[in-house]
């Protein structure tokens, strides 16, 4: 997707699958699988996009997903086939070299994952050693110091080797990081998760990551069993889906296998998705 000489590319970065409790919370699965329809298991499909963004000089990546560092026991619970970055960016006419910017929506393990890969010794190293990578201060300090609950969601050989490489850019609340491009805290997820805003001539592109998961949760009160503060996501969500459907933004939902580009809007009863060509 082309927009004001602006290069949208949106890739796939793996397919898993998650438990379909954890995915909608409070919702019955009797009203949430006719949404979608889970495995054996329990299991609902997922999908991690990201978003390749170039323009002029600069390539910057939106969240990375969940890399290559899974034993065979983790593929296997996650339904897991992963994907190297190399091998999805070169049709794209691009190497992990050339990413210049990488903006992270939060550093769970299924947005941040890729950032690192186990070398031929066995220790992490930087998949885009080229990039600097934003994200919010205190959604690093949550990753250092996670709570019990949140620390499944944290591994620290994703993100260290990004400090240690002198590579990291924290942000202190809404910014202005790159021309163009600015990141907005949203909350509720995690403290200290944001969105990532592309402007692009007229209008805008905007990565939602987990505060708008799927189409399914453009209810806003569908909340997920991952959300910290569950109600925060609800105010959040419902102020953003007034504003994408008045401002007709293009967004990216944060895991829905099957939509890419789209606009958000509202029936008259409820918000609905509307896909776009690209």
């Amino acid at each position: 997707m082309n927009l004001s000489g602006i290069e949208f590319q949106l890739l796939t970065e793996c397919h898993f699958l998650l438990d379909g409790g954890a995915m909608f919370g409070h919702v019955p699965k009797v009203v949430w699988q006719k949404m979608t329809t889970p495995d054996e298991y329990n299991r609902v499909p997922i999908a991690c996009p990201c978003l390749v963004v170039r323009a002029k000089d600069r390539v910057v990546v939106g969240d990375v997903g969940m890399g290559t560092k899974w034993n065979a026991k983790e593929r296997d619970l996650y339904g897991l086939v992963p994907n190297r970055f190399a091998d999805l960016l070169a049709p794209c006419g691009i190497a992990p070299t050339d990413v210049t910017d990488i903006v992270l929506t939060h550093l769970h393990i299924d947005h941040a994952g890729g950032l690192t890969e186990f070398g031929e010794d066995g220790t992490p190293r930087l998949v885009f050693p080229n990039a600097k990578v934003f994200v919010q201060r205190v959604e690093w300090e949550a990753a250092l110091n996670p709570d019990p609950r949140s620390r499944p969601s944290y591994r620290p050989y994703d993100f260290m080797p990004i400090l240690e490489s002198g590579n990291l850019e924290l942000i202190d609340g809404d910014a202005e990081i790159l021309p163009g491009v600015r990141t907005e805290v949203v909350g509720g997820h995690t403290a200290g998760h944001q969105v990532i805003r592309y402007a692009a001539g007229e209008t805008e592109v905007v990565y939602l990551g987990d505060i708008l998961p799927s189409r399914a949760h453009l209810k806003p009160h569908w909340v997920m069993g991952y959300d910290l503060i569950p109600l925060g996501v609800m105010e959040s969500r419902k102020q953003l889906l007034a504003e994408l459907n008045e401002r007709r933004s293009i967004c990216v939902l944060g895991h829905d296998p099957g939509a890419r580009f789209g606009r958000i809007a509202f029936d008259g009863k409820q918000y609905c998705w509307e896909a776009l060509e690209e």
